[in-house]
């Protein structure tokens, strides 16, 4: 799997649960650019840790974030627990 597609998921995933990039990088504890720089599969998380709550903010187990398709994932099957 490429960074490209890992970006693409975690984006997915993201617009599924009406978060945005901003949003995502405060959970993460990352600036927003270094946040869009991962969506846009320029970069990947460095730590295991951002790994982790990446998965815990968008439901989802780390390694549903490296499938190469996410056919699960529909905006009227995402719940938000905010």
């Amino acid at each position: 799997m490429s960074k490209e597609t890992f970006g693409s998921n975690v984006k997915k995933l993201r617009q599924a649960h009406g978060l945005t990039q901003s949003y995502m990088a405060d959970a993460l504890g990352i600036s927003r650019r270094a946040y869009i720089d991962i969506e846009s599969g320029k970069a990947l998380p460095r730590t295991y840790e951002r790994y982790e709550a990446l998965a815990m903010v968008l439901h989802v187990n780390i390694s549903d974030l490296w499938l190469e398709t996410l056919d699960f994932v529909t905006e009227t099957t995402v719940t938000i627990k905010r």
